[in-house]
């Protein structure tokens, strides 16, 4: 009986006396909520800070699913098992290494457990504007230079669809003794038996020997926004104190729905994984052969391009569309909006001069074919600024689609030194100055974009002018950067949180 089934059952023979509110009776939204099913922690359904019936069991089939060694499920999103495994290995006032690309939960758990981190720095992928892979020559560098590190903290694959060499990281930091964490948020559906015909999709963290991975199954599984799961293998980080840091991190009353919806996935993929994954294969092997003949536009997960990018980017998930625009001197936002405005389609992510378009095993293929047949549209009209024979077939031209060729001078993006630890750095005074003269200042916020999420500039980094014309450029081409003094609306647009002198 898997958690779904369960919850019917135990919901039809109890009437609940005990929380939520709505009594399993009352859906406020007329019919949209599963409130059916949304019961707490009572006898007949378990509990998940101490799972040992069917909790448990529906645990177990989503590690039995990874091969995993232990798995706990997670409804605070990959967020909740990013804090909770840096707290279970490094402890308060500890030293980790981890890569500048990091998502900021990372950075928030520095903050909060007072850490000194130890930077690993990914290449920029020229012409992108992605972090490529992180070099396992590179982790065992700094495991030899920071001997006090507890753990390894990486992301792969990144936002944009970047994964580094998992098996020879995990490797190198098990002959140091301290763990792998890697945040595979984007990385769910690299499951090892499905990895397709020639394998089609990279290998994941789990099944390269990482120590702890965490996983968000809604970014591209059939699953509800906000879960998540952590797989715990190998020795080095202890199942108990994990779950001491998921009960300080997590609520103490998890949804059943969500979590419902955790086992169901795990459900449709142990009895349909195998041709969901193959349908998945077949249709974006189509979309890179019909977008193969871009002109202005580049997609970086496209065959045609690993080559170029095969210095920088181990591997590449196909799953992710990342386009480039910036050879077609069109802003991503400007690309967003057309695709959006003419065409129907929402975009993952729209930063600088690169759009994001996320894809899974639930996609519609003509939905994806059209979105082929859009891309290459947008391509004819910035590549030869007229109306070309095919696009007078019932094609509109510029103006009709609102695609302007302008070049906004997003500049490469370097990394900032640290001068304070992000603790330090946040709990110093701190004043409120114009961006434009914060050169030579210590960064006293986060300054991100956000999605992908991934920080400018931490707290106790020196900002210099490269960053400053940087963070405008991304402005001025559309970009929101996110940050405290940000406030509302327009204002803080041009100010930055700064350590005072």
């Amino acid at each position: 009986m898997n958690l779904t089934e369960n919850l019917e059952k135990y919901c039809q023979e109890y009437y609940p006396l005990h929380m939520p509110g709505h009594k399993r009776r009352i859906d406020p939204t007329g019919g949209f909520l599963p409130v059916d099913i949304d019961t707490t922690e009572v006898t007949g359904v378990d509990d998940l800070h101490n799972a040992t019936g069917i909790l448990k069991e529906a645990q177990d089939r989503t590690a039995a699913l990874y091969s995993s060694k232990a798995l706990r499920y997670l409804v605070g999103g990959s967020t909740l098992g990013v804090l909770a495994s840096i707290y279970a290995v490094a402890g308060r006032n500890g030293e980790i290494i981890a890569s500048r690309g990091c998502h900021k939960s990372v950075w928030h758990a520095a903050e909060l457990l007072n850490l000194k981190v130890d930077y690993l720095l990914p290449p920029m992928i020229p012409g992108y504007e992605v972090f490529g892979s992180i070099r396992p020559e590179d982790v065992e560098k700094s495991i030899k230079v920071h001997p006090d590190a507890r753990a390894v903290v990486i992301t792969s694959p990144t936002y944009e669809g970047i994964l580094s060499d998992i098996r020879p990281i995990a490797a190198i930091c098990h002959r140091a003794g301290i763990p792998l964490i890697v945040d595979e948020a984007h990385g769910a559906h690299l499951i090892g038996r499905f990895r397709g015909d020639g394998g089609f999709w990279p290998e994941g963290a789990v099944s390269c020997g990482a120590d702890l991975v965490i996983q968000s199954a809604h970014k591209t599984l059939p699953s509800l926004t906000q879960t998540a799961w952590l797989h715990i293998n190998g020795n080095l980080a202890d199942p108990g104190i994990v779950d001491h840091a998921l009960d300080i991190f997590e609520t103490s009353s998890p949804s059943y729905p969500l979590m419902a919806s955790l086992d169901a996935a795990t459900g449709l993929l142990t009895e349909r994984g195998d041709r969901l994954f193959k349908e998945w294969q077949q249709m974006l092997v189509r979309f890179y052969k019909e977008t193969a003949g871009l002109e202005s536009l580049e997609i970086l997960n496209a065959p045609q391009n690993r080559g170029k990018i095969a210095g920088f980017a181990y591997s590449v998930d196909p799953g992710k569309i990342f386009i480039s625009s910036r050879r077609a001197g069109l802003p991503a936002r400007e690309l967003a909006g057309v695709l959006r405005q003419h065409f129907g389609f929402e975009t993952e992510m729209s930063v600088g001069y690169g759009t994001l378009a996320m894809t899974s095993l639930a996609d519609d293929p003509d939905a994806l074919a059209a979105f082929a047949e859009a891309l290459l549209e947008i391509d004819d009209v910035v590549s030869f600024g007229d109306v070309t024979e095919r696009r007078t077939k019932g094609k509109a031209g510029n103006e009709e689609r609102g695609i302007e060729r302008t070049a906004h001078g997003v500049n490469e993006f370097s990394f900032p030194a640290c001068r304070l630890r992000i603790t330090e750095a946040m709990e110093k005074e701190t004043e409120e100055i114009p961006l434009s003269g914060a050169a030579g200042r210590i960064a006293g916020e986060i300054v991100m974009a956000y999605p992908p999420g991934v920080p400018l500039l931490l707290p106790g980094e020196m900002i210099d002018e490269r960053m400053i014309r940087y963070i405008h450029a991304l402005q001025n081409s559309g970009t929101e950067v996110w940050h405290r003094s940000r406030r509302h609306g327009e204002a803080g647009r041009g100010a930055i949180i700064v350590v005072k002198d």
